[in-house]
């Protein structure tokens, strides 16, 4: 593995729809195809797995995918591969997230009479 910086794609770029950004990160793949990965504000990140023969081709899938799918398909922990084993997200740069666990409201008992 290369210690070196991938090389960056000038066409790489931020995108906004509804006051929701998403980065559209382009780079050269090891293969010498460019890579395709769309990273939320939240640093979370969703990689096409096929490599791209050209940068423009990696920003047009990108760009068809975000009218397709909406931004919020590309926004949030939606990607259940980074999950670990009981559902956290973890990430590298951050401690592990807990997300809350919705408390069950607790009605009055049925079958007691009054009196």
């Amino acid at each position: 593995m290369s210690d070196k910086e991938p090389e960056q794609s000038p066409l790489t770029q931020k995108v906004t729809v509804d006051d929701k950004t998403v980065e559209i990160d382009i780079y050269r793949g090891d293969e010498g195809g460019w890579i395709l990965e769309i990273v939320d504000e939240g640093n979370n990140s969703t990689m096409w797995e096929d490599e791209f023969e050209s940068d423009e081709e990696a920003l047009a899938e990108a760009k068809a995918a975000i009218r397709e799918d909406g931004i919020d398909a590309y926004i949030g922990d939606h990607n259940q591969s980074n999950k670990g084993e009981y559902g956290y997200e973890h990430r590298d740069d951050t401690e592990p997230r807990v997300e809350e666990i919705p408390r069950i409201k607790k009605g009055p008992k049925q079958g007691m009479g009054n009196g």
